[in-house]
C-alpha cells in the first residue's frame, strides 16, 4: 500500500518541484543569450532510480526531484553546470547500474558521467563541475 501511495505522490511532488523552478528560474533562463545557453540533462538507468537535481550541492536554494524512471531528461542552464548537482536512489530490489550525460540542446554529448553500480537502498551524487 506505501508503494501504492508513493507511485500516487511522485507526479504531483515532481510537478510541485518543477512549477517552483519555473517560477524561480524564469529570469535566469530569459537571460540565456543563445539557444545554446540550455543544456539537456540526461538520466539513464537499467531500472527505476529517482533523481533531486540541486542548484548548489553544499547549500541548495532550489531542489526538483527528477519522477522515477529508467531515462529522464532534465533542461538545465549551461553556464550553471558547475554549481549543479544530482542525487541518485536506487529504487529497485536488486542492484542498478545509471549513467548521466551533459547534452547541448541540439542533442550532441558534452560529457558522460558513468555507469554507477547502485546498490539496493542506494545512492550516490554526481557534480558536474568538469563538463564545460
Amino acid at each position: 500500500m506505501a508503494k501504492t501511495m508513493s507511485r500516487r505522490w511522485m507526479p504531483i511532488i515532481a510537478g510541485v518541484g518543477l512549477m517552483t523552478l519555473c517560477l524561480m528560474g524564469t529570469f535566469s533562463i530569459s537571460s540565456a543569450q543563445a539557444p545554446g545557453g540550455v543544456c539537456v540533462l540526461r538520466l539513464v538507468a537499467e531500472g527505476e532510480v529517482l533523481g533531486v537535481l540541486v542548484d548548489v550541492p553544499q547549500n541548495s536554494n532550489i531542489a526538483v526531484l527528477i519522477p522515477t524512471d529508467k531515462d529522464v531528461n532534465v533542461p538545465v542552464l549551461c553556464e550553471q553546470l558547475s554549481t549543479v548537482g544530482l542525487a541518485v536512489t536506487n529504487q529497485n530490489n536488486t542492484n542498478v547500474n545509471f549513467a548521466v550525460q551533459v547534452l547541448t540542446h541540439q542533442g550532441s554529448p558534452i560529457c558522460t558521467k558513468g555507469p554507477f553500480l547502485l546498490p539496493v537502498n542506494g545512492g550516490t551524487g554526481v557534480t558536474f563541475a568538469d563538463c564545460q
